[in-house]
């Protein structure tokens, strides 16, 4: 019996060293380079996957709804005592801001699954997660608005004719003083004699809203995930709790380069983070994601807030402050499976607010 076991053992230790040998052989086949072939063979080149073209409906585009109104804010001026200043020119003054906004166009949310890490008991476990992610296209338009400032005709004539009034009124003034000094035992005294009125000099009357094609943008953009109806369990009375959820989308290289490969975007895939610093010129398009983990996805309702697509803003005089414009993009979640439809059953697709 012993001899038996000893036989068995060399051969399976002699089955071992053929199998290590030999695949250390096919390694060091494999291993050799791609750029230095054998002698007398050609390298053939690498298949390079083209970029993919999507048709028009893939891309959803939203108005930026643009409203000439918000480029003035109009409020009362203050002082750190009194609510209003008690001059009327100081009520109700007018502000001017330039106006810019971005061409924006959104895919349909997707998911993906990754590996990852996570910790347990001061471990690193691997474990897959699930990613979902909302993929842009931004564009800077090359035009903003702005006021200019022009002159009317019917304020030329205004200003006219109150001119020609003030002017009357000092020549009655003027020949009336005259008269009374003509008549003063003085002499030598003279009075200085009324100038002819001039012509009026330009000046402001009215503004006029234009747009200029050379405004070189900066896109900062702030994703936020809005659950509204999120299920979580109440252990202590034993039933499901409906809650309201906010998550920042995250930023991680790793995911975004691994969505650029599913997705085949014609060029470089902007996370949040890597706007920064990022000059758009006028006409130039870039793509972009934002991506969510740790989701719970039993939420029938969501929304996706996003901040940085224009610098319209709105004052409040009740707040004294004011309050910028954000897109707010609205989901529907039917069912367990990943099926996210935008728009929601007896509401908008989207909508703009002020925050």
């Amino acid at each position: 019996m012993k001899k038996f076991n000893s036989t068995i053992l060399s051969r399976c230790f002699s089955a071992l060293l053929v199998g290590v040998l030999g695949t250390g052989a096919v390694f060091a086949q494999s291993a050799t380079p791609e750029s230095s072939p054998r002698p007398g063979t050609s390298s053939k080149p690498r298949v390079q996957i083209p970029a993919r073209v999507l048709a028009p409906h893939v891309f959803q585009k939203i108005d930026p709804v643009l409203d000439q109104i918000y480029i003035v804010n109009t409020f009362n001026l203050k002082d750190g005592t009194q609510k209003d200043l008690p001059y009327s020119w100081a009520r109700n003054q007018p502000f001017y801001n330039d106006v810019w906004y971005f061409d924006f166009e959104i895919k349909s949310l997707r998911t993906i699954v990754l590996p990852s890490a996570i910790m347990v008991d001061g471990q690193r476990k691997p474990v897959l997660k699930k990613y979902m992610y909302l993929m842009y296209r931004i564009k800077n338009p090359g035009q903003y608005f702005t006021v200019k400032q022009v002159q009317t005709v019917d304020g030329v004539e205004n200003l006219k004719g109150r001119q020609e009034e003030v002017f009357g009124r000092y020549t009655e003034d003027l020949t009336a003083l005259q008269d009374i000094i003509s008549n003063l035992p003085i002499t030598g005294m003279e009075m200085p004699k009324a100038e002819k009125l001039g012509a009026i000099e330009p000046m402001p009357m009215s503004f006029e809203f234009i747009t200029r094609k050379d405004k070189v943008l900066e896109f900062t953009p702030v994703f936020e995930l809005q659950m509204d109806d999120e299920q979580w369990p109440d252990h202590e009375n034993r039933k499901m709790m409906l809650r309201r959820r906010k998550m920042a989308d995250e930023y991680n290289p790793f995911v975004v380069k691994k969505i650029a490969e599913k997705e085949r975007v014609p060029g470089k895939l902007y996370g949040s983070c890597d706007f920064i610093g990022k000059k758009i010129k006028p006409g130039e398009e870039v793509w972009g994601v934002a991506v969510w983990s740790d989701i719970n996805y039993t939420a029938d309702r969501f929304s996706i807030v996003i901040n940085g697509l224009t610098n319209v803003r709105k004052y409040e005089p009740e707040e004294g402050k004011y309050f910028y414009k954000n897109l707010k993009l609205n989901y529907w979640h039917p069912g367990e499976l990943d099926i996210f439809r935008f728009g929601q059953p007896g509401g908008l697709d989207f909508e703009w607010i002020f925050e």
